[in-house]
């Protein structure tokens, strides 16, 4: 669940909510420090068009439902934090998010753990086909009574 943070929420957080959504991001919102509820989106944002948005005020439950807060900027991030001071860990700029994203890519840290997964998920399946096999073979045939 993305949350993105912008001051009116009538153009730059309803675009990121449109592009987010578009990329598969299941579930997306986005609201602003300063909306006022019920605002039509801007009409000259090109992912908007078509879209029928009205913006809504950030509040704390937006935060905490969210399991990642982008912001704008950092005014916007520190808005976020003083509604929730425990949601530092999963509120970035939309900068630090970029900069976070290159950085697990040129480390290839999400790679790395990707193929870490599949080899854990080749692991419990083989150790499942083995387990499977020596129960069938430890499993007592049944005997027929006359």
């Amino acid at each position: 669940r993305v949350l993105y943070v912008c001051t009116a929420n009538i153009c730059r957080s309803p675009s990121a909510e449109a592009l987010l959504s578009a990329a598969g991001v299941a579930q997306v919102q986005s609201a602003g420090t300063a909306a006022v509820h019920g605002a039509p989106c801007c009409t000259l944002a090109p992912l908007l068009a078509g879209v029928e948005h009205q913006s809504q005020p950030l509040t704390s439950e937006l935060v905490q439902w969210a399991d990642l807060v982008l912001t704008a900027a950092r005014e916007h991030q520190s808005t976020v934090l003083s509604l929730d001071p425990d949601a530092r860990a999963k509120t970035f700029t939309i900068r630090q998010a970029g900069r976070l994203a290159q950085w697990l890519q040129d480390e290839r840290i999400v790679e790395a753990a990707r193929e870490r997964v599949a080899a854990q998920s080749m692991h419990v399946a083989a150790a499942g086909t083995a387990s499977n096999r020596s129960a069938g073979m430890a499993r007592p045939q049944s005997v027929q009574r006359p």
